[in-house]
C-alpha cells in the first residue's frame, strides 16, 4: 500500500501546482447554483413543493450537488491514462512491480482529497450570500452520507477506468466518454432530483450506483431518504464488488494487444 499512497500524494500536490482549473470549476459550479434558483424559482410559480422539496430545500439540494459534482477527479484522469495506452508510456505499468487498477484509483484519490478541501471551503464561501434562500442540512444526514458519497466516487472510478482501458482497442474514447458522463449526470439527479422521475424510471435509476453521486447524499443532508439508507449502502457495495471485478476482467483480455503489438 506504501507505493499507492505516495502515488495518491505526488497527485495531490500536483493539484497544488494547478490550481486555476480549480477556481474555473469552483466558479462554474457557483454560476450553476445561481441559475438553477432563477429556473426552479420559476417552476414553482406558488407551488408550496415539488418532488418533495420546498424552494429553499431545492436551492440547498442544488448547492449540495453543484460543489459535491467537484469531488471527483476519475474523468479527467481517465483521458491521461487513455492517451497513455495510446501513446505507449503505458508500458512503465508493465515494467514495473504497479497494479493499473490501483495506480488510477490511488491517483484519482489524490486528486480528489484536494479538490474535496477546496470545494468544501468555496461551497461555504458560496452559501453565505444564499444563507436567507437555503433549508437547514441535518447533521445526522451529513454524517450518513458520507460512507454513500465515497461508495460512489470509488464506482465512478471502476466506470472511468473501464472507459479509459477501451484505448487498447479504440483510437478516441471520447464517444462513449462523452455519453457515459450525460447518462451519469442524468442518473445522478444532478440535473434533477431522482424523486421527481416517474415511479417506474425512479426504481430502476435507484437500482444503480449514480444516485450516490449527487441525489442520494444532498437528500439525506436535507434529512430525507434514511429510510432506505441500509438497502441504499447493500446497493452500493454489490455495484463496487461487481465493477472492480469487471475492471480485472476486462484488462485481462483487453491488455493482451497491447502486448501482442510489442508497445
Amino acid at each position: 500500500m506504501r507505493k499507492y499512497l505516495t502515488v495518491s500524494r505526488i497527485a495531490f500536490m500536483d493539484r497544488l501546482a494547478m490550481r486555476s482549473e480549480l477556481f474555473f470549476g469552483i466558479a462554474t459550479a457557483g454560476v450553476r447554483l445561481i441559475l438553477a434558483r432563477i429556473l426552479w424559482q420559476a417552476a414553482f410559480a406558488g407551488k408550496a413543493e415539488l418532488g418533495g422539496f420546498d424552494l429553499r430545500e431545492m436551492t440547498t439540494y442544488y448547492l449540495i450537488v453543484s460543489f459535491i459534482g467537484q469531488f471527483d477527479q476519475s474523468e479527467g484522469y481517465a483521458w491521461e491514462f487513455a492517451a497513455e495506452i495510446r501513446n505507449g508510456t503505458f508500458g512503465k505499468f508493465l515494467a514495473r512491480p504497479v497494479d493499473p487498477l490501483r495506480h488510477f484509483l490511488a491517483a484519482c484519490s489524490g486528486r480528489s482529497a484536494f479538490q474535496i478541501l477546496m470545494a468544501c471551503a468555496a461551497g461555504l464561501a458560496w452559501a453565505i450570500p444564499f444563507l436567507p434562500l437555503l433549508a437547514p442540512m441535518d447533521p445526522v444526514g451529513v454524517l450518513l452520507a458520507l460512507p454513500v458519497l465515497s461508495l460512489g466516487l470509488l464506482g465512478l472510478g471502476y466506470v472511468n477506468y473501464l472507459t479509459a482501458i477501451m484505448a487498447f482497442v479504440v483510437q478516441d474514447i471520447t464517444p462513449w466518454h462523452m455519453v457515459k458522463n450525460n447518462f451519469i449526470e442524468l442518473f445522478s439527479g444532478a440535473l434533477i432530483p431522482v424523486s421527481m422521475f416517474p415511479g417506474w424510471a425512479r426504481a430502476i435509476i435507484e437500482a444503480t450506483p449514480f444516485p450516490a453521486l449527487a441525489s442520494l447524499p444532498a437528500s439525506l443532508m436535507l434529512g430525507q431518504n434514511a429510510d432506505g439508507y441500509l438497502r441504499s449502502l447493500a446497493t452500493l457495495i454489490a455495484w463496487n464488488a461487481a465493477l472492480a471485478a469487471t475492471c480485472r476482467i476486462s484488462y485481462a483480455r483487453l491488455s493482451r494487444s497491447y502486448e501482442e503489438a510489442g508497445a
